[in-house]
């Protein structure tokens, strides 16, 4: 069971490190420009996080082992259409359909293992299921540079294939097919699923574009106006509906509620981590791709192997002290990333903070899942799962957009372009000074939100109760 579910980690990881490497040359292939360029990866999280909720409640409703399998399908179904595509249209849409049978499979994925495990490993299991994912998050790089390189863009997406193809063929043998008598009964709560895609895709495509276009900007303004009244909406009719997409009173559950936002602040944390670090070696050290790619592997070491050893530092500290001191760590790693700045031993500073910083979100994110996952009920994993997946997809792109914003911040409008690759050689003294002083502000900021998923963490503390 842990084995077919880690396939949904080690997919998703290798498929977003792969493509961010690979998108210059599918860009040079068709010729498009940036906007164009950009929806290549934005459809793809806009596919996953709008459907990825949905999924959770039929996987509920339908069965779990039903729904992943049919994620399973539909991943590697559209990978081929990807690959195939003659146009770049069909590669955005591809993408978009990939995410939506990724949503499906990390809907399910973490409920098959907490279904499947006793409360005295379910730790451990998590631990290599996160694991698995930092793994494929250091290959994908690494594997997209080399094939796109000597086989063409195209082959990125012919990898998926063989591996969705066994994990679909293992998932037919091992995962059980009666779900038990836990499953809840009721409908499809349709008007909340359509309120909910609504505020998702309007609220993540404003993100992750307003950096670009312009927070003011007409169609930022039209995208957070449209999410925010789909939210209200949603909540409104959440509270009314007779069998609710999302059971609002979940986060009535202080234990739910606090882990749930420790994560959210955590993985903004991580990711913007990665990508603050790529930026900053490419444009204050002036050094290429290559290198950069290379100084945010600590990272995702320390999270790989903080997440295999969760399981034997768990028997002695338990899940609410490993939250707090993972959030701690992480702080503590980031502090160690400021002298990497403009100080002469940036590469040592870069190396030793990234890792602690990666252990410490390792830590963090098994334990609070671990945490979540043993106090819901049985019936309702699918969707705590996906709840969860879709606040860390939400605080991975809350945390990248608010990232560049601050980095960018202390430049003039004309110089803010360095931000994204242009070497802090080529600017004037004072908008080389002014870009060291967005860097650091940006490692101040994150700091803070690292200790505020401390205090979250601290607060998600309840009363161990049996499994239901």
């Amino acid at each position: 069971m842990l084995l077919v579910a880690s396939f949904t980690a080690f997919l998703g990881g290798v498929n977003q490190g792969t493509l961010n490497v690979a998108l210059p040359v599918i860009a040079a292939h068709f010729g498009t420009g940036p906007t164009v360029t950009s929806w290549i990866l934005l459809s793809y999280l806009v596919g996953m996080a709008g459907t990825i909720l949905v999924f959770g409640r039929v996987a509920d409703l339908v069965g779990r082992r039903r729904v992943f399998l049919w994620g399973m399908t539909l991943f590697a179904v559209s990978s081929v259409a990807s690959a195939l595509a003659p146009g770049v249209g069909m590669v955005v849409a591809g993408r978009a359909v990939q995410g939506v049978g990724a949503a499906m499979m990390f809907a399910t994925g973490a409920a098959m293992i907490a279904a499947a495990y006793p409360p005295g490993r379910l730790g451990s299991a998590m631990g290599i299921f996160f694991a698995v994912n930092s793994v494929a998050q250091i290959l994908g790089p690494v594997l997209g540079g080399v094939i796109a390189a000597e086989l063409g863009w195209r082959w990125l997406f012919w990898v998926n294939v063989p591996i969705a193809v066994l994990a679909y063929v293992a998932g037919m043998s091992v995962l059980p097919r009666p779900e038990g008598a836990g499953q809840p009964r009721g409908t499809f709560d349709g008007p909340g699923a359509a309120l909910s895609i609504v505020a998702i895709v309007s609220g993540v495509a404003a993100l992750t574009m307003g950096g670009e276009r312009g927070w003011a900007s007409t169609p930022i303004v039209g995208l957070l106006a449209a999410a925010a009244v789909a939210s209200a909406a949603f909540v409104w009719w959440e509270r009314r509906a007779v069998f609710p997409l999302l059971d609002l009173t979940l986060f009535a559950d202080k234990v739910f509620r606090w882990a749930t936002i420790s994560s959210l602040l955590n993985t903004a944390v991580r990711f913007s981590l990665i990508l603050v670090v790529a930026l900053m070696f490419q444009t204050v050290h002036a050094l290429g791709p290559t290198v950069a790619g290379l100084a945010v592997v600590p990272i995702s070491l320390g999270t790989m192997l903080a997440s295999l050893a969760y399981g034997v530092i768990e028997r002695w500290l338990g899940h609410h002290r490993l939250g707090v001191a993972g959030s701690l760590v992480t702080a503590a790693g980031v502090v160690l990333l400021i002298p990497s700045v403009t100080g002469s031993a940036y590469l040592t500073f870069t190396m030793i903070g990234g890792f602690v910083a990666g252990v410490g979100t390792g830590v963090l994110l098994t334990a609070n899942g671990a945490a979540v996952l043993l106090e819901c009920e049985r019936s309702m994993l699918g969707v705590v799962s996906s709840v969860r997946a879709l606040m860390q997809m939400v605080g991975n792109v809350i945390g990248v957009a608010g990232c560049l914003v601050v980095v960018a911040m202390p430049l003039s409008g004309g110089d803010r372009s360095a931000v994204y690759g242009r070497s802090g050689a080529t600017l004037g003294p004072a908008a080389s000074d002014a870009l060291v002083r967005g860097f650091h502000s940006v490692f101040v900021v994150l700091v803070v939100v690292a200790l505020a998923g401390a205090l979250a963490s601290s607060a998600a503390r309840g009363r161990p109760r049996a499994r239901r």
